[in-house]
């Protein structure tokens, strides 16, 4: 059975291309939705158009170049449901060697609106975190 709430969705997948992100956009899709998949490497984005099989669109950006992500919301248009599970270099460091401040400039892409307006990503780098 078919949950409803996706059925033709348009779903954004940034990093869609393998692991939780494909797997992510193969489970909305048996659940009716549109998926729109982007990743910075075209033979990985072909082989999961490939493997999503009916309504899925793919495209290749470099998902930390500013620009680029704007240009692929202007592209997109708009959409209803936002999945990012791009990989980045993630450097981690033992709880005692921690540098707080470091920890802070590591920041996803974060979009406004949830794309209802054709959204922008901007990176977040250098903000605090949000505090209760």
């Amino acid at each position: 059975m078919r949950n409803k709430a996706l059925s033709e969705k348009r779903i954004v997948c940034l990093g869609g291309t393998s692991g939780i992100g494909l797997a992510t956009a193969k489970a909305a899709q048996r659940e009716g939705a549109k998926i729109l998949i982007a990743s910075s490497k075209r033979q990985r984005v072909d082989s999961s158009i490939k493997s999503l099989r009916g309504d899925a669109e793919g495209f290749v950006v470099d998902l930390l170049d500013e620009t680029l992500v704007q240009d692929l919301f202007k592209r997109i248009g708009s959409f209803d449901h936002l999945v990012y599970t791009a990989g980045e270099t993630l450097q981690l460091d033992m709880l005692d060697a921690l540098q707080i401040d470091r920890a802070r400039e590591f920041r996803s892409c974060c979009c406004s609106q949830a794309g209802k307006s054709g959204g922008s990503c901007n990176r977040m780098r250098n903000q605090s975190p949000r505090r209760a």
